[in-house]
């Protein structure tokens, strides 16, 4: 438990984090994960409620290209992978169906708070129902299929937060707590190297054995596909696009407004501020401060004097107040709606309230707004006109491109000829990708190995970016196959033999723990061994030395309750080797003295730790208790 609390407890902030943990969940998530399709095979079923094959294998697909990033590539990390996929599929359906029953809701309100603090949805800072949209398409879903997957999520953050607000500590477990994580112990310890047990005889009848036993799960070289494409590029189709000097000069005629630099101001100010629960006596007495410091400004050397003396923007006070140039949209709406006004330099305003206080300004120079020469923009409205060319050719080609592939399942060939482009091709690449980057793009890898496109069939049209898609079959299938011994059988060996070496080292250790508990000395194992006991005396539970492995071995023994008995405990090592660690005594020191902040933060952490062990242990209940039915033939 102790080691739990110092793990896992990072303050009450971690669970208002849980929140965008959900969010990013759901970006990542399942393909309008309640809208099961009545063409969907079941794969499992909870209490009654339905996990469709089609959301198992997006499921899957997701943590398979998380795993892909480790560079694991076995038979047996994509059984594991699947497993994992419709266990979590299953959970999700249980905890959501638990929040349900427990009277948790979540109402639209609610979803709406969270939309709009999405990024992604956001445009110019508010939330936008266009970006919506684009960006769930983007992502695989429906509207409402993520708008149900995040509610999903919703309620079973509920679900866990209310565990926490439940929580507490008592003053006693605090104290408690506090002077177990201060315990100091002395132990004895010595390490059983494996190496002095090596040059173990490995026989080929049992390197055979291995093999037979492991064939499947290790030795297997994974199914592996390759793929002929058609590929529709826009910045491509955008520069071989053909643009007269006509169409672009009629181009900077209509797009004037978009030529035209915005006018600059050169700005210097006098800035009193105010503080956020200012009085109105205190908001009357700065004006009136900056409105007697506006009647002294005669000149421009006398702005300088009084912004380097009385200013609060400290940054520009040093500079006499100056603010440096600024367009119209970069300043404050109150600010730029009288700097609009301005177009002498040396002109001064009046005072203006802002968000943070009072300002005078000064306009040191300006720079009025001027269309940029045809000239100058010629190559800009080149480029944006045939890119504007390239959409509408490219949006054609990629309609023409899915019908021809899906009336010709069965070639690329006719679709290729159709819209002048090469049939291309890659190597061999297996589920976890390539050497290139089209081979590692996650929709290609779902794609080429869909179930429809091995049969034979084309693919549907694949977005690898905006502007960029493909459609591609398969031209080789080469399934699974066992690696030849021959080629395994030294790795075979190698395995064996620091298996056979560490079960030697460890046969040892668990013989010194059997002495000790006989009550053999020390000094006895010692000399029969030929070890060298280590002496650590007043070890911290946070100490790294000798091995973390070690003293966490240490701190998790318990203390005889008789006094002649010496608790024992073998560990084994990072490395592979192993160590026999004595629990010699232990002593309680006084826990250092908190202030109130850190000894409330202290009990709001034990609290967190209760409600995590209390969240899981009702998990595993609701686990239990719901009825669960999986379909193996669909699995």
């Amino acid at each position: 438990m102790l080691q739990s609390i110092r793990d896992r407890s990072q303050g009450w902030l971690t669970w208002f984090l849980v929140i965008t943990i959900c969010i990013t969940f759901a970006l990542w998530g399942i393909h309008s994960y309640f809208e099961s399709s009545g063409t969907n095979q079941t794969v499992a079923s909870v209490n009654g409620e339905v996990i469709s094959k089609q959301q198992w294998q997006l499921a899957y697909e997701h943590l398979r290209e998380q795993a892909a990033q480790t560079n694991v590539e076995s038979q047996d990390m994509t059984t594991f992978l699947k497993q994992q996929a419709l266990e979590t599929l299953i959970k999700n359906k249980v905890l959501s169906q638990a929040a349900l029953q427990a009277g948790y809701r979540v109402t639209q309100a609610q979803l709406n708070a969270v939309l709009s603090q999405i990024p992604v949805f956001n445009v110019d800072g508010q939330f936008s129902a266009e970006r919506f949209n684009e960006a769930v398409a983007r992502m695989g879903y429906t509207p409402n299929g993520f708008m149900q997957a995040l509610k999903a999520e919703l309620l079973q953050n509920q679900l866990q937060s209310g565990f926490i607000i439940g929580a507490f500590a008592l003053p006693n477990e605090v104290q408690q707590i506090q002077t177990l994580l201060n315990q100091r112990r002395d132990i004895s310890y010595v390490i059983i190297p494996s190496a002095q047990f090596k040059n173990q005889t490995i026989t080929s009848n049992q390197v055979a054995e291995y093999y037979a036993q492991h064939q499947e799960k290790e030795f297997m070289l994974p199914e592996q596909v390759s793929i002929e494409y058609l590929e529709l590029d826009l910045d491509k189709l955008s520069s071989e696009q053909m643009v007269t000097e006509a169409e672009l000069k009629q181009y900077y005629q209509d797009n004037l407004a978009h030529m035209t630099q915005p006018a600059r101001y050169h700005l210097a100010h006098i800035f009193l501020k105010l503080p956020n629960d200012a009085s109105s006596q205190q908001s009357q007495q700065t004006q009136a401060k900056l409105t007697k410091l506006a009647a002294e400004l005669k000149t421009a050397e006398r702005f300088s004097e009084l912004a380097k003396t009385y200013s609060d923007d400290l940054m520009s006070a040093k500079q006499g107040g100056d603010l440096g140039w600024s367009k119209l949209s970069d300043l404050e709406p109150s600010i730029s709606s009288v700097v609009s006004k301005l177009t002498k330099a040396g002109e001064i305003t009046a005072p203006i309230r802002t968000q943070a206080g009072y300002e005078i300004l000064k306009l040191v120079a300006v720079e009025p707004a001027k269309v940029l020469p045809y000239e100058q923009a010629k190559n800009e409205l080149k480029h944006r006109l045939a890119q504007q060319k390239a959409q509408q050719v490219f949006t054609d080609l990629s309609d023409k491109l899915a019908d021809l592939s899906y009336s010709n399942p069965n070639s690329l060939e006719i679709a290729a000829k159709a819209l002048n482009l090469n049939v291309q091709q890659t190597g061999l690449f297996s589920r976890q990708g390539g050497d290139t980057s089209l081979t590692r793009n996650t929709k290609i890898l779902a794609s080429a190995f869909n179930k429809d496109v091995l049969d034979g069939n084309n693919s549907d049209v694949i977005e690898l970016t905006p502007g960029k898609v493909v459609v591609l079959r398969i031209k080789q299938h080469q399934a699974a196959i066992p690696m030849p011994l021959a080629q395994v059988k030294s790795m075979i060996e190698a395995k064996l033999e620091k298996q056979a070496i560490q079960s030697q080292a460890k046969q040892m250790a668990e013989q010194v723990v059997a002495s000790i508990d006989a009550s053999q000395s020390l000094d006895q194992l010692a000399k029969k061994y030929g070890l060298k006991w280590n002496n650590l005396n007043a070890l911290s539970r946070h100490s790294e030395i000798p091995d973390s492995a070690i003293v966490k071995t240490a701190f998790g023994m318990t203390l005889p309750v008789d006094k002649n008995k010496t608790p024992a405990q073998l560990v084994k090592l990072p490395a592979g080797d192993y160590a026999v660690v004595v629990l010699r005594g232990a002593a309680n020191l006084p826990p250092a003295k908190l202030s109130a902040q850190a000894n409330e933060a202290f009990a709001n952490e034990l609290a967190l730790s209760y409600a995590q062990t209390a969240y899981e242990l009702y998990v595993d209940r609701m686990m239990r208790q719901a009825k669960v039915e999986r379909s193996e033939a669909n699995t």
